[in-house]
């Protein structure tokens, strides 16, 4: 036999299952508990894949425990829309697609049919202290660790093989369990399968990344899971890997950005323009253009030396810390393509802050900030005063908007009901200059305000 029993309810429900799979042509393509696919189809019917995958890259994975391998939805996802879900373009046949109620009859089925009732819990399961850490997954999947990148893909990066399934989709796809019990003995669920099993009986064959086979198994699952933020493993980097390119929409990265400080952001926008944030003291600093940030010294060792912005900057919008206020940072929300929005508590008022680039050059800015309806206090009226640029000159430009040493322009744009209802002040000490703005909410709505920044193209003639 090609597979062990499924942990099956009867065999009348595994019966009426095998011929809903036939039914549904399931089983001219696929084999499940020995019979379809491969072994009643002639082997013309199963092209030649130039993937160098063998058997694996010609016939399409078997149906066995396919109940148990996918997390809640995924395995009707599959059924429903075959190509939308595909991760093995080696294949060469063609597969149909479904209806959504054939779909969650047939996932229902496989489920009840294959899951395990004895089926051991992984640590994330109430052991929390004993799961893996993203480093150990990062070794082992590379190069220098258990190899897994000669066969695997990762997130497109090709192998360093031959291509098999990119590993990025497993944490997507897979439950656990299934991912733990896979790695334990691979050629239990697919027959024949190059991949071999690297805790022989149980065992590791590797030691360190953790120690037990529990644990290592783990962190590959931690490393997968986390990969979006994670360096490549060793064999798939090079310094190209490290810069972040912002393609379709705003990206965060909490980082020490120079000029910004230990508790930096470093917010990117599509539009080539990007931004710094020091969340500790609440202001925004560097504005440059280009590429946005090299982050090797962020996934590499957080004792580096500050990162740098890349690109070309244009201006710092707040050079200094601002005078002490009683506010602290409560974090940020992205939204889509909508800019960050990022979030004060300010005395007992709840102040939302966010800016996005604007068309053109000069480097413009459009920046909202607004009292919110959740203040803490929604009784009451709320009124502050808030820092919204600094340096060591601000001058009066005409028509409402101040020069911030030469290098950019700030004015409002417009208030609650327009520009006249935003008060604004100069603050002077022996230093510095600060600009600030009043902002009033009643207890019925709220309040905001648009401030623009431009960069302030300097003129080549002589004074």
């Amino acid at each position: 036999p090609l597979t062990q029993p499924p942990p099956d309810p009867s065999a009348f429900f595994q019966e009426s299952l095998m011929r809903e799979l036939s039914k549904n042509g399931c089983l001219k393509c696929h084999v499940r508990h020995g019979e379809g696919g491969r072994l009643s189809e002639p082997p013309e019917f199963f092209p030649e894949s130039e993937s160098d995958l063998g058997d694996a890259g010609r016939f399409p994975p078997p149906l066995d425990h396919v109940g148990r391998k996918f997390q809640s939805g995924v395995l009707e996802s599959i059924i429903e829309d075959h190509e939308k879900a595909q991760i093995r373009p080696y294949l060469k046949i063609e597969r149909p697609s479904y209806s959504r109620e054939v779909a969650d009859q047939l996932g229902e089925a496989l489920r009840k049919a294959d899951m395990d009732p004895e089926e051991k819990p992984t640590p994330r399961d109430g052991r929390e202290n004993e799961v893996g850490r993203n480093a150990w997954g990062r070794a082992l999947i590379g190069a220098e660790g258990l190899g897994c990148i000669v066969c695997h893909p990762l997130n497109g990066e090709p192998s360093l093989g031959i291509q098999s399934v990119d590993l990025a989709t497993a944490a997507k796809r897979l439950r656990p369990e299934y991912f733990r019990d896979l790695l334990l003995d691979p050629n239990r669920f697919r027959p024949g399968t190059r991949m071999p099993s690297f805790w022989p009986e149980g065992r590791p064959s590797r030691s360190g990344f953790g120690g037990s086979t529990e644990r290592q198994i783990d962190s590959l699952w931690v490393y997968l899971n986390e990969f979006p933020q994670s360096r490549l493993p060793v064999g798939m980097e090079s310094d190209e890997n490290f810069i972040v390119h912002v393609a379709e929409r705003p990206k965060v990265l909490r980082t020490f950005l120079k000029s910004t400080g230990t508790h930096g952001l470093a917010i990117g926008f599509p539009e080539g323009v990007h931004l710094g944030f020091d969340a500790l003291n609440l202001r925004w600093t560097l504005v440059w253009c280009g590429e946005f940030i090299d982050a090797e010294g962020i996934w590499d060792d957080r004792f580096t030396p500050e990162t740098e912005a890349l690109g070309v900057v244009s201006f710092t919008i707040q050079k200094y810390t601002p005078m002490p206020v009683d506010a602290e940072f409560l974090g940020y929300r992205l939204r889509g393509q909508d800019p960050p929005e990022l979030r004060y508590r300010v005395g007992e008022q709840i102040l939302i802050d966010s800016i996005k680039p604007l068309a053109g050059n000069p480097v413009q800015l459009s920046r909202q900030i607004k009292l919110s309806k959740e203040n803490l206090n929604s009784d009451e009226n709320g009124e502050i005063w808030w820092e919204i640029a600094n340096g060591k000159k601000i001058e009066c430009a005409g028509e409402g908007s101040w020069a911030v040493d030469g290098d950019f322009l700030v004015w409002i744009a417009s208030g609650t009901k327009d520009s006249s209802v935003v008060n604004w002040r100069l603050i002077e000490n022996e230093t510095s200059q600060a600009l600030e703005i009043q902002l009033t909410r009643r207890c019925e709505g709220q309040t905001q305000a648009e401030i623009h920044y431009s960069e302030k193209i300097q003129s080549n003639e002589s004074n």
